[in-house]
């Protein structure tokens, strides 16, 4: 019964990204202020979300540059809201590069994330996406610039996570082939860049 209810999560996700494209229509680059760069992901080229100490990763998928944003949500005291500690947001590239929250289905179902404070850990969290558990984010205090910053398992080490990226091949309008997951970061220490694929 989990195994189903974990597929049945991860299809609305799939569902959640046709539907996004639809809405989001197409993109052409042109003179921009609104990312902070390109980046090129097998041979396409997506734009960068602007840099914001904030900002902890993003994910982007291959049927379009819009990107989905995950940042510290602070108290107005510049504290971590411990309720809810990641606050996550479209940067919508299709159209105008505007910002805009998820609606209510991508939040539950598809791009929103769980977060559970660590016994004995005051301010850091586990973190997955609800849509996909078997992949675990910690958000912990940034020591050497301040803010936070989130760190997973990529290609057997631990990393700074800076982008996730979804591949689609195929499929069908309700059943599309994810071919692959990128993950991107950096070692903590030396800073290196770390990368893995896999097939979800």
């Amino acid at each position: 019964m989990e195994g189903l209810i974990r597929q049945n999560n991860f299809m609305r996700l799939i569902f959640s990204l046709l539907l996004t494209s639809c809405a989001f229509g197409n993109f052409s680059f042109g003179a921009s202020s609104f990312f902070h760069g390109i980046d090129t992901v097998y041979g396409l080229n997506y734009p960068v979300p602007p840099h914001d100490d904030r900002i902890l990763f993003y994910v982007q998928r291959s049927n379009n540059i819009n990107a989905i944003v995950y940042e510290t949500n602070l108290n107005i005291d510049g504290t971590i809201n411990r309720e809810e500690p990641v606050h996550v947001y479209w940067k919508r590239y299709t159209s105008d590069s505007s910002v805009a929250e998820l609606n209510y289905i991508q939040r539950k179902y598809a791009y929103g994330i769980e977060s559970k404070e660590i016994e004995g850990k005051n301010g850091q969290f586990i973190l997955n996406f609800v849509s996909y558990d078997k992949k675990k984010f910690y958000l912990l205090p940034d020591r050497d610039k301040g803010g936070y910053q989130a760190l997973t398992m990529i290609n057997g080490k631990m990393a700074i996570l800076d982008r996730v990226f979804i591949r689609l091949s195929g499929g069908t309008f309700w059943f599309p082939t994810i071919s692959n997951i990128e993950l991107k970061g950096r070692d903590p220490l030396t800073k290196q860049l770390v990368v893995e694929n896999f097939k979800p």
